[in-house]
C-alpha cells in the first residue's frame, strides 16, 4: 500500500484558459484560431473573418456554403486550428490595442452567438500569454 504520509496537496489553480474554450492567439506575425473555435463552429467549410476596430473585439463566422470574403478551410488538413498568418493586418490589429508589447503573445476566450454561428473575441479581455515561440529569442539570449 503507498504511503501518503510525507505528502503534501498542491493547491493549484491553471492560469490560463480551459482548453475546451474556444481562444484566438496573438502573436506578431499571426492570429491563431484554436481548435475549440473549429468545434464551436460546427466544423464549417468557410470562415469569414471580422473586425470591429472602436469595441476592439476581432470575430470569425462558419459556414458550409462560400460567401463573400469567406476562406475555405482545407477539409484535408491534420489540424483544425486555423487563422490568420503573416501579413501588415496582424500589426494594423495589435495596435488597436496600444499597451500590448511587442514581442509578447496573447489569448482571448471567445464567445459564440449560435444563431449567426459566430465566435467574438473582446481584445480588450486579453491576457498576456507565456511562453511558445515569441519567447524563443530571449531564452537563446540568456
Amino acid at each position: 500500500m503507498f504511503n501518503f504520509d510525507d505528502f503534501e496537496v498542491i493547491s493549484y489553480q491553471p492560469c490560463c484558459f480551459k482548453s475546451t474554450e474556444p481562444t484566438i492567439t496573438i502573436n506578431e506575425t499571426n492570429i491563431m484560431f484554436s481548435r475549440s473555435c473549429f468545434k464551436k463552429l460546427h466544423n464549417s467549410e468557410y470562415v469569414r473573418y471580422m473586425i470591429d476596430p472602436n469595441g476592439k473585439r476581432i470575430a470569425v463566422q462558419g459556414s458550409n456554403k462560400k460567401a463573400k470574403d469567406s476562406i475555405m478551410l482545407n477539409p484535408n488538413r491534420k489540424s483544425f486550428h486555423f487563422g490568420i498568418y503573416g501579413c501588415e493586418l496582424i500589426s494594423e490589429i495589435r495596435h488597436i490595442i496600444s499597451s500590448w508589447k511587442d514581442n509578447e503573445r496573447y489569448k482571448i476566450q471567445g464567445e459564440y452567438f449560435e444563431e449567426e454561428n459566430v465566435l467574438v473575441f473582446n481584445m480588450k479581455n486579453a491576457v498576456l500569454f507565456e511562453g511558445g515561440n515569441n519567447h524563443r529569442d530571449r531564452r537563446l539570449n540568456k
